[in-house]
Order: C-alpha cells, then structure tokens, then sequence
C-alpha cells in the first residue's frame, strides 16, 4: 500500500534556516485506507513517498476561512523557512485545493454505498363496504450490483489524480515560495546598490556644476554629468518600485497581504545542479506527479466508459410485499421493474465516454511533453543565467579594482577625487547589474528544482537541507 500524500520537508541551513515543518494535510491521512490499495507505484511514487513522510501537520482544514496558525509575527524578521511555512498554512489556493481533495474522498465513500431501498405504501376508502384494502410493498435497485465496481473505479481514480494534483500543487507552493523570497531579497540589494550608484551621480553632478562655475570645466560636461545623475536616478526608482512589489508578492503568496515589509534574513545557498539533462529527464518522466495525475484521469475515463456499457440496463429493481383487497383476502406480491432499452439503447453515451477516454489520453501525452519540455526550458534558462553571471562578475571584479586604484590615488594625492567618484559611481551600477544576474541564475536554479519537484532529483533543494 502506498502512504497517503503529504508533502514537504524540514529545512536547514547555516543561515538559520532550520526547522522548516512544511505541513501537510491531516485530512490525508485517510486516504491511505480508502485508496491506497488501489493506487499503484508508477502513478504514486516511492521516491516522492519518501519525502511526504516527513511531513508535519500543524492545522485545522475544517473550514476553508478558519485563522491558521502563522509562523511568522509581522514586524519580526522574516525567514525563508517561515515563509514557506506560511505558505502551506495559510495560500488560499492550496488549501481550497485541499477541500476539493475532502470532496474527492467524499466521494469514494458514496460510490460504495448500496441504494436505499423504497418502501410503497397505500390504502383506499372504499365507500359501502366494510374492508379497507391496503398494501405495502418494498423494493430494491438491482443494477448496482454490475455498476458499483465502475462506481468506486471512477471515484478512487479521482481521489488518486486529485491527491496527485495537491502534492504538486503542495511542491509548487514551496519552490514559488522560495522563488519569491529570493526575488525580494536579491531586489532589495539591488536597489541598496543603486542607492550607492545616484549618491555618487549626485556627487559628481554637484562638482561637475562647481568646476564649471570656476571656468575648470565646460557646459558639456555639466550637461553629461546630469544626463548621468537622471539615468541613475530612474534606475533607482524603477529598483525601489520592484522591491517593493516583490515584497508584497511575497507576503501575499504567504497569506499576510495585510502584514508590512519585514526584514528578510539572508536565504541559504542553492544545491548545485550536476546531473546531464538526460539523467533529469529520466528521473522527471520515472516519478512526475503531475503526469501520474494525468494517468489517474485516464483511469477515470475508462471507468467511465465501463459504466456508460453497464448503464444499457439502469433501471433494474426487484419488489416484495403483502396486499389486502376489499374482501379481506391477503396475499404476497413479487414483481421485477426493468426499464427496456429500446428508444435509447446507451449507444451516444458510450461514444461520448470513449472520446473522453482518447481526450483523457492525449491529456495524458500532452502532460508528459510539458514536463519534458518544462525541464529543458528550465536548463537552458540556467546555462544562459549562469553564463551571464560569470560575465557581470569579470566585469565588477575589473569595476573593483578600477575603484579601489582610484581611491588610493585620491588619498595619497597622486589625482583628484574626481576619478575615485567616477569609478565608485561606475562600481556601483556594476554591483547591481551583478546582483540582477545573480538573482537571475538564482531563480532559474529555482526553476530546475521546481521543475522536478515530483521526482526524487527534483526533492533534492529539499531533502538537502533536511534534519533528520
């Protein structure tokens, strides 16, 4: 039997992130017992069983509006584990997909729940005589014994797709939660850094304005300066405005739309990615739940199909009871109801759930090619990202030393602090160009992960940083 469903994990690192309980689903824990029987190891995996067996349960889902738990106090500093945390506690998303997974397994239990039988009643007032005759009769639907079993196909396939579909769901949460943690973080160092970028314009526009006061400069280059100063300037501006809408992005994925801007602590470093796009591939296509989501609705179509040729016969029941006429006679009556299939003999149902069943499978087929074709894209994105920055960072380490040079010269006299301005000012736009490649790279590493977040190379930016 494989183990009901429940996702993530307990995140460490040195940079206090530790003790992440990414909880999960208490209403899960059921499922174990109503369909995992029924639920075999190629459409749950044993690899991404293993990660959902950590989970912590931590809220009551009674009530999709109730108040969960936060894990976080506004106005305190914010941490990635608390953020995502949150996220699984209180995104509104997954935890109304968490209701439809109780919907889901509602419905396993009345598949396998028998008719009720009908009770028929009646008597009469006959007038000028002096028995009443009377009757009762009890009957029984018959045509669930040969449709029950599509029934509880059809019912624990979907409660398999949709357990499927909130533990993707479940691993999306954390990797967007992450994705949105670090864009807020890496903006807000960039926009530090265009901070140093428009103080060093200011400067140099202000002495550029002095010099040409004194007749040592000309207009030109006054007019240049702050040309300059203005660029910088809008860059500032645009840095702050995304930091900012990052932030609120953050805090509403969390839940806490409401909260103000925290401090962020500084995230933990990213596994690095050394496997071939051929071995992610394989993992991918082995343990994907996303496309074990979309065979479990195969499953369901063909159930469906089963119980549209089953149906041909719907209405077949089968009536006992006693009877008395007005001459107080008393007798037991038996009779069968069977409803003929003669004006509709089921044939268009049978073709509409034969092509739900084809719609289902090419579903099924598209679902496999997004996966494969969301892991290359998410490669690519992280070869380009991560030559990039090799880039950027060649040209601030020469921006660095160019700086540090000049400050020397300014200090010991040898030149103006003109120079040390200049190539501070030019550090400094180099710095952030540097930081937005970097979170570049960051998120597209992001990416790859999320990208296999079903599989078990895809659980490795979290089951890396897993205490046990």
């Amino acid at each position: 039997m494989v183990a009901a469903v429940g996702f993530v994990s307990q995140c460490t690192a040195q940079m206090k992130y530790r003790s992440i309980s990414i909880l999960f689903f208490a209403s899960l824990a059921g499922i174990a017992m109503v369909a995992g029987c029924s639920t075999s190891p190629e459409v749950i995996p044993a690899a991404a069983s293993a990660t959902r067996a950590r989970t912590g349960v931590a809220a009551n889902w009674d009530s999709p509006f109730g108040t969960q738990q936060s894990h976080w106090i506004d106005g305190a500093t914010l941490s990635m584990s608390a953020a995502v945390s949150d996220a699984l506690t209180q995104n509104t998303s997954l935890r109304a997909a968490l209701m439809r997974l109780e919907a889901a397994r509602a419905r396993v239990d009345q598949a396998s729940r028998l008719p009720n039988p009908m009770l028929d009643l009646f008597t009469g007032a006959p007038i000028g005589m002096g028995v009443e005759p009377w009757g009762a009769m009890i009957g029984e639907q018959l045509s669930f014994l040969w449709t029950i079993e599509q029934r509880e196909q059809i019912a624990t396939s979907e409660l398999r797709a949709a357990t499927l579909e909130v533990a993707r769901q479940a691993v999306d949460t954390v990797f967007e939660t992450q994705r949105l943690f670090m864009t807020a973080h890496m903006n807000l160092q960039i926009a530090r850094a265009n901070e140093s970028a428009a103080a060093s314009s200011a400067l140099l526009f202000e002495s550029a304005q002095m010099r040409a006061t004194v007749g040592e400069t000309s207009a030109r280059s006054v007019h240049t300066s702050g040309a300059l100063q203005a660029e910088v300037e809008m860059a500032l501006i645009e840095s702050q405005s995304l930091a900012q809408n990052s932030m609120l992005a953050l805090l509403e994925f969390m839940g806490r739309a409401d909260a103000k801007a925290p401090t962020l602590e500084p995230p933990p470093a990213l596994p690095e990615i050394t496997l071939s796009e051929e071995e992610l591939l394989d993992h991918t296509m082995a343990t994907d739940l996303s496309v074990a989501a979309s065979i479990a609705r195969v499953r369901t179509a063909a159930a469906r199909a089963g119980l549209a040729d089953a149906s041909r016969l719907s209405n077949v029941s089968a009536r006992v009871g006693q009877e008395r006429n007005m001459e107080g006679d008393k007798m037991w009556m038996f009779g069968v109801s069977i409803e003929l299939p003669i004006f509709n003999d089921g044939s268009p149902a049978i073709r509409e759930a034969l092509a739900e069943l084809n719609a289902a499978r090419i579903e099924a087929e598209g679902a496999r090619q997004k996966s494969i074709a969301r892991v290359r894209t998410a490669l690519t994105q992280w070869n380009a990202s991560v030559t990039l920055l090799e880039a950027a960072r060649r040209g601030l380490a020469h921006l660095e030393h160019t700086s540090t040079a000049r400050t020397d010269e300014a200090r010991t006299g040898v030149a103006s602090s003109i120079p040390a301005v200049e190539a501070a000012l030019f550090f400094a736009k180099g710095t952030a160009l540097a930081l937005a490649a970097e979170r570049d790279a960051t998120l597209a590493r992001i990416e790859v992960n999320s990208a296999l977040g079903g599989s078990s190379r895809g659980d490795a930016w979290i089951e890396s940083e897993v205490s046990p």
